[in-house]
């Protein structure tokens, strides 16, 4: 499978120009969203944007093995209750084990999610629990950062 999420690395006071120093945030910003300005993120972030012609959970995957250094892992994306669009895909209480493989491997020790309301009621509660126990990484989302 062919993945070509687009990869960026920011300096503060360079937006555009590429690290060469190892960076701890990886920040992964799906197609849907269009009003994203990734070089105000987080100055020295690693930017993923998604594919929306491929599987979401693995173009994270991919780019966490492309930065094992990564620490922290912000995603930029919509979604509903227990439902977070990823790509062409849904990660999802339905979908967790289909991706249990990806998402143990992802070796972020926090995971954010901005700009949707994935943890919100019981089954938004239920996903954080369970992308936990998948991940081992604590679970945040914007409203709780």
């Amino acid at each position: 499978m062919t993945r070509s999420a687009s990869t960026t690395k920011h300096q503060a006071g360079s937006p555009k120009a590429a690290s060469t120093a190892p960076t701890s945030v990886l920040v992964v910003i799906d197609s849907r969203i269009t009003d994203a300005a990734t070089s105000e993120l987080l100055p020295g972030a690693i930017a993923v944007q998604l594919d929306a012609q491929q599987d979401g959970v693995e173009q994270i995957t991919h780019a966490l093995q492309q930065h094992p250094e990564v620490t922290s892992l912000h995603i930029m994306a919509h979604g509903t209750p227990g439902t977070l669009f990823l790509g062409n895909t849904q990660l999802s209480l339905k979908t967790l084990e289909q991706y249990s493989w990806d998402l143990q491997s992802w070796s972020a020790s926090s995971i954010l999610f901005y700009g949707c309301s994935i943890a919100v009621g019981d089954a938004g509660a239920e996903f954080v629990e369970k992308l936990h126990m998948l991940t081992g990484a604590t679970i945040a989302d914007s409203q709780s950062v």
